[in-house]
């Protein structure tokens, strides 16, 4: 649920100038503060394997139900334009680089719907990786029900995998971290890596840490936080993996909307940091972190810094991933 967005007043607003979006100077005056380029060239997503239509301009944000529509769909990449179109400035030119692809929620917004540009830093953003970013949504995958666990959705994570194959990308992951329970079928699916989650490198940090530490995993509702979605086999594993949940705060109360309502990143950072305070309270062993919920990069560096402990989520996966192929 990479729902997390900066705070209002930092949002751009994009329109169509000669037939192109461009950002407007309040955009550009925001992305030199935090010194990164602004994207430019139409990016829109797809909703099973049918292209959006465009739009003649991305509205503004406002904060009430209606206008967290238009907020929270972020502007992607179709895959049919030059890759090179993307990005301006020799820094970010995506040429000759293949494609993440990411199996995305169902949160009942059209996929023709407007939009942002997608934060920095956040699994969506394609200057996170460096690489073009392509998209499909999994029907019927409400974020309520990815957190329960339905088995019936895997038929449309593997179609929606297929597609995102047939677009171009050469690694696959999802913006739910509760998607690993389809990881089996989908990576058996397909002939690209498959990283549907973050907590696939929960065996590989227990060993990157000395006894008696442990590995505390952030999730997003640790209600429904299961064995399945650790597969630990060994006892002595499993003792070693504490989990906390932010379940009962604004960051999941607004995931769960139909639509969803974006959380600003000073409220989501907030939550985390006082889930973490008080499992490190509970499990003063604790020596690293791991975010599953995927909107929770953005936070995950002043994580960094204000715990001392090396702390891991979902785009350091993707990036692993993505540097092992072309």
């Amino acid at each position: 649920m990479a729902l997390g967005l900066p705070n209002p007043q930092s949002h751009a607003r994009l329109v169509k100038e000669n037939g192109k979006l461009i950002a407007d100077k309040k955009c550009f005056d925001e992305a030199e503060r935090i010194n990164i380029r602004v994207p430019t060239g139409e990016r829109l997503k797809s909703r099973g394997g049918k292209p959006a239509k465009r739009e003649e301009e991305i509205s503004p944000t406002g904060r009430n139900a209606d206008q967290s529509t238009t907020e929270r769909k972020e502007i992607r990449q179709l895959g049919s334009e030059p890759l090179s179109s993307f990005f301006s400035g020799p820094t970010m030119m995506f040429q000759n680089r293949r494609a993440l692809g990411i199996l995305e929620l169902d949160e009942g917004v059209p996929a023709e719907s407007s939009s942002l540009v997608p934060r920095p830093g956040g699994l969506l953003n394609p200057t996170t990786f460096d690489r073009p970013i392509v998209t499909e949504l999994v029907e019927g995958a409400w974020p309520d029900m990815v957190i329960r666990g339905y088995p019936p959705l895997e038929g449309a994570c593997v179609a929606a995998a297929r597609r995102l194959v047939e677009r171009g990308a050469a690694v696959i992951s999802s913006d739910c971290g509760f998607f690993v329970r389809h990881q089996a079928a989908v990576a058996a699916a397909v002939d690209v890596p498959v990283v549907m989650s973050s907590l696939l490198l929960v065996p590989t940090l227990l060993r990157q840490l000395a006894h008696p530490h442990k590995l505390a995993v952030v999730t997003a509702d640790s209600r429904h936080f299961g064995e399945d979605l650790l597969s630990l086999d060994n006892p002595r594993d499993r003792a070693r993996v504490v989990v906390g949940g932010v379940e009962g705060g604004e960051f999941l109360r607004n995931a769960l909307m139909r639509p969803p309502i974006p959380t600003i990143v000073d409220q989501i950072e907030k939550e985390v940091s006082a889930c973490v305070t008080q499992l490190r309270a509970e499990h003063p062993e604790i020596g690293m972190l791991l975010m599953e919920c995927t909107g929770f990069p953005y936070v995950t560096n002043a994580l960094r810094r204000h715990t001392g402990l090396p702390t891991y989520d979902i785009t350091d996966l993707c990036r692993l991933t993505l540097a092992a192929v072309c």
